[in-house]
């Protein structure tokens, strides 16, 4: 999104949100060049916008979820905890959600071809949605739960650094060797 765009917006929350939007955008790139005096400028303008947008909470519940869904992108905190372990079956990811009684499970079959459906797309980005329609369509499993491939979204972009972008609700992967990098991920889940 362009400052012009930004520009545009009518509503002073929309305009900080999109305006973080694009500050967030900017440091995803300034980390791609490696120079630490612009990633550290750039997160700075970053955490003021956060500020900003914290203190003029959003009006409505949907604006207000669309802001916690996109604030915490850059944080280092984390409210779930992974770990891979013996299912009925076969391996799993497991998330456990804090305040959560029960954990999210993915089952190691989905979690790969999750993995190998975002590797498929190359440099362009992908909505939740086709990635979910292609993981059914490669499993023939028409009801598979959409729980199970998010779990893998939210366990990739929660990696050090991640392994997954998402902007705008569309995800792209943020490595190059994406499926070497989901095998590492999965392998040091199993040991942590």
């Amino acid at each position: 999104m362009s400052i012009d765009r930004i520009a545009e917006k009518n509503s002073r929350k929309v305009d900080l949100q999109a305006t973080a939007d694009y500050v967030r955008d900017l440091l995803r790139k300034a980390v791609e060049v490696d120079s630490p005096a612009i990633i550290l400028t750039i997160a700075a303008c970053y955490d003021a916008l956060t500020q900003l947008i914290l203190i003029n909470p959003p009006e409505t519940r949907a604006d207000k979820r669309q802001v916690q869904t996109q604030l915490p992108l850059l944080t280092s905190r984390s409210d779930s905890t992974y770990s891979v372990i013996q299912g009925r079956n076969e391996m799993e990811l497991i998330e456990l959600r804090e305040g959560a009684n029960q954990p999210f499970r993915c089952p190691q079959t989905i979690y790969s071809k999750t993995a190998s459906c975002l590797a498929g797309i190359g440099d362009t980005d992908i909505l939740f949605e086709d990635i979910l329609a292609n993981v059914r369509k490669q499993l023939k499993d028409p009801r598979l739960p959409d729980y199970q491939v998010r779990v893998c979204l939210r366990f990739w972009r929660r990696q050090s650094p991640p392994l997954l972008k998402r902007i705008s609700g569309r995800y792209k992967p943020a490595v190059k060797r994406f499926l070497s990098a989901t095998d590492s991920a999965w392998e040091a889940a199993i040991q942590g």
